[in-house]
């Protein structure tokens, strides 16, 4: 999502980063900030492109729990199909809250617990080949 009022309002939609996926489809991307409010489209690039992932910085996790907001496809494809691709980034500073707050909050959303410590760690960690 682009707040900024001084340049087009779709410059951080998805089909911007399936073009580049689909241009270099041997490297390895993160799309910023999850996709919203354009969460379908950045669902089906990351199903489409085996080497896109993407992290969830600049939005509180609690919504994405939350009916209405946008993010349920994102939270159901998250918790199945896409589990292995997402990261949690956590904008404490722009969210004005605690890491551990905000941990809390992505622990209580309604996914697996095994999918929660892939969203929190093991995604992160596989990407960046810290495993």
């Amino acid at each position: 999502m682009n707040y900024a009022n001084d340049r087009p309002y779709d410059l951080g939609h998805p089909r911007h980063v399936d073009q580049v996926a689909c241009d270099f489809p041997e490297l390895r991307l993160v799309s910023v900030l999850g996709g919203w409010p354009w969460v379908n489209e950045m669902v089906a690039s990351l199903r489409r492109h085996p080497n896109l992932y993407v992290d969830t910085a600049a939005h509180r996790p609690r919504h994405f729990g939350t009916k209405g907001s946008g993010w349920e496809q994102f939270l159901q494809f998250g918790n199945t199909l896409l589990q292995d691709k997402i990261m949690v980034g956590l904008s404490w500073f722009l969210l004005g809250d605690s890491f551990e707050t905000l941990i809390d909050e992505y622990r209580a959303l309604p996914l697996k617990d095994t999918v929660k410590e892939k969203w929190l760690y093991h995604n992160a960690a596989r990407f960046f080949r810290v495993d």
